[in-house]
């Protein structure tokens, strides 16, 4: 997958340089829980009760094929689904969902028994059946938002509308805006005046994790803690390169076999080294209402376009930035916090 970083406004210059970071999909783990059945002792030579095996109906409750046909009706191009399974044992359903055209595998965690695929809406309902009929799968379910209320104390209790209040401005925040500051309630919670009191207790030794559209990764500010370590350790995502609709995550789910150095695809010839791998190609243009104007290589025009090559079994890919149609000259890029690697258009 590849993604194109929109470098903050106090960089100068009409065009930002473009980023791009090899990085893993991030999502959100099925938790399965259930109550352990308990057994009355009755001899050391008699056996518990096992618990009732499901059904491949069961497996598949009526809520999520309700789920399935909704998105039939409303022509919905993929469907998400989630499959627990037996932990250790997710190979089987992984590979038989993987194995339907135009579906994906985004995410197994074998430990915990989850799987996480995305399939063509009209092939889902054979290809769920024919998961749920596996002794190793133990339940499926479609992904679905809820809808939650509106947070906010002002807003309407009927219409879930935000009441306007009128706008008012502040001078944006510098280098020298003390720790106690309008911007950040630190100062109400007691935590500026207790690091003062203990310097070190400043957040030193801790991760933290940020939900963000991005950051610049060669901004000055964002190299190095105070304490002369990595500040940004890894990067991940929760786009969905096949359902969120978002061009600038790419997914990868053409196989190409590279033989004798070269493969054909997207009606041109490329070269590559030898093996087995998944191709996509990235189109400039669909960055043309950001900051980029769907020029990321600041080459003047927006019709450049750039293949990609994944090797699923390296874990990493590579982006024919320079468009000579070769990935041998590319650097093979793994997801960022296992090397910190940064790659550059232009």
């Amino acid at each position: 997958m590849l993604m194109t970083l929109e470098s903050p406004s106090s960089i100068p210059g009409a065009r930002r340089v473009a980023r791009v970071a090899a990085a893993a999909g991030l999502v959100a783990a099925l938790a399965a829980t259930g109550a352990g059945p308990a057994f009355a002792a009755t001899g050391a030579d008699t056996p518990g009760t096992s618990p009732a095996v499901k059904s491949a109906d069961q497996k598949l409750g009526s809520a999520d094929v309700e789920l399935l046909q909704e998105a039939k009706a409303k022509g919905e191009a993929n469907v998400t689904v989630m499959v627990a399974t037996a932990p250790g044992q997710t190979k089987q359903v992984a590979d038989q969902l993987d194995a339907v055209k135009g579906a994906s595998v985004g995410r197994t965690y074998d430990n915990l028994g989850y799987v996480r695929a995305t399939l063509p809406t009209g092939q889902a309902e054979a290809a769920l059946k024919a998961a749920a009929k596996l002794s190793s799968v133990h339940g499926i379910d479609l992904r679905h938002e809820i809808q939650l209320p509106n947070p906010r104390p002002d807003a309407d209790r009927e219409t879930a509308t935000v009441k306007k209040t009128a706008a008012e401005t502040y001078p944006a925040p510098d280098r020298n805006t003390p720790a106690k500051n309008p911007y950040n309630p630190s100062f109400e919670t007691g935590a500026v005046d207790f690091v003062a009191k203990n310097p070190q207790a400043d957040g030193r030794g801790v991760t933290i994790g940020i939900m963000d559209s991005g950051v610049d990764l060669g901004h000055p500010a964002l190299q190095k803690t105070t304490t002369g370590e990595r500040k940004i350790v890894d990067w991940v995502t929760a786009t969905d390169p096949i359902t969120d609709n978002d061009g600038t995550w790419r997914a990868q789910i053409t196989p190409v076999t590279s033989a004798g150095g070269t493969f054909t695809a997207g009606g041109q010839s490329w070269k590559a080294p030898e093996g087995s791998f998944q191709w996509s190609r990235f189109s400039e243009s669909i960055t043309a209402t950001g900051d980029m104007a769907g020029d990321v290589n600041r080459d003047g025009d927006t019709t450049d376009r750039f293949g990609m090559l994944y090797d699923a079994a390296a874990g990493t890919v590579r982006v024919d930035t320079d468009q000579d149609g070769d990935f041998t000259n590319n650097e093979p890029m793994k997801p960022y916090k296992d090397g910190y690697q940064i790659g550059y258009f232009g």
